[in-house]
């Protein structure tokens, strides 16, 4: 099955891709700048030449560089059509996913945020290529870590003296030293952050949205999962969907998160791990995500 990919150039999207590869078949990924100038020709140009059999795509819900109402209705023309986001739980994704609905520009909306109940046709998690992960060790320096985004300590610090607010994903993971933080890279090599996370006996993560106003599934858990890390999840996260309860450790507050670190036995620690880990092989591989994406695509065009 041939797929096109038109995604922002977020590192993301690239993985999503490579999964694709790896398990369904051929694909051709296109990607634009969101801030940027539009591209409509160039990627209705990429359909008509590469001729897929499905098309996805992944954006935001606001910027320049967002294609056009009407390309996407052309994208439509030439293949189904999937909007394929992280973040469909969030409201400030819905008045644009209203508008592509009104104006029919996709066949399927899929959420791969975990989130059910938010406005998605289907809801899944974000598949990724099991092989990069390779075979869990045993041998892990770090024992508590975090890579993702976080505010970095001094315009944190700052942030909070001058406003008096301060951002709840910095809030709890400042608050804890022992905590080794990786944060984001927009531009780094997949291949480092991967390595960090096999490094980590626990993975500890923040599950808020970009907004901050929901909880959702970050493609960090599953990769931890692959990882062979335990899982120190925020309390209110989808999770609870989606993997057996005694395969991680949950959190409300730093406290809580900080007895986890420090009092749990390293076997209790490594049962879990092995618990999270084969869950998420067993179940949440790119092929299953991605042919249950396709099922449900086919189920949508028989109503």
């Amino acid at each position: 099955t041939k797929a096109l990919f038109v995604t922002t150039t977020t590192t993301e999207p690239i993985e999503n891709v490579d999964a694709w590869v790896n398990t369904m078949g051929p694909a051709e990924h296109f990607r634009f700048d969101i801030d940027n100038r539009p591209r409509d020709a160039e990627i209705l140009a990429t359909a008509e030449n590469f001729r897929p059999d499905v098309i996805f795509y992944t954006g935001g819900e606001s910027g320049a560089g967002i294609p056009s109402i009407n390309t996407f209705q052309m994208l439509r023309q030439i293949a189904p059509a999937i909007l394929f986001q992280g973040d469909m739980a969030d409201p400030p994704w819905w008045p644009a996913m209203e508008r592509y609905r009104d104006a029919e520009c996709f066949d399927l909306m899929v959420a791969m945020d975990g989130v059910r109940g938010c406005p998605a046709d289907f809801v899944t998690l974000t598949p990724l290529n099991v092989a990069k992960f390779g075979a869990i060790e045993t041998d892990r320096p770090i024992y508590c870590g975090f890579a993702g985004n976080v505010v970095p300590k001094d315009r944190y610090k700052l942030i909070k003296a001058m406003h008096g607010t301060e951002d709840p994903r910095a809030a709890i993971l400042h608050a804890m030293p022992s905590v080794v933080l990786r944060p984001r890279e927009m531009t780094g090599s997949y291949a480092d952050y991967i390595a960090f996370l096999r490094s980590c006996r626990i993975s500890i993560n923040t599950a808020w949205a970009g907004s901050g106003l929901v909880m959702h599934m970050k493609g960090r858990v599953l990769e931890s999962a692959f990882s062979g890390c335990a899982l120190l999840e925020q309390e209110g996260s989808p999770i609870t969907d989606w993997f057996p309860a005694d395969s991680y450790f949950t959190y409300k507050t730093k406290w809580d998160a900080i007895n986890v670190i420090n009092d749990t036995p390293v076997e209790e620690i490594s049962r879990r791990a092995k618990i999270f880990g084969d869950y998420a092989r067993n179940n949440y591989t790119a092929d299953k995500i991605y042919k249950g994406i396709m099922g449900a695509l086919n189920e949508n065009q028989l109503t």
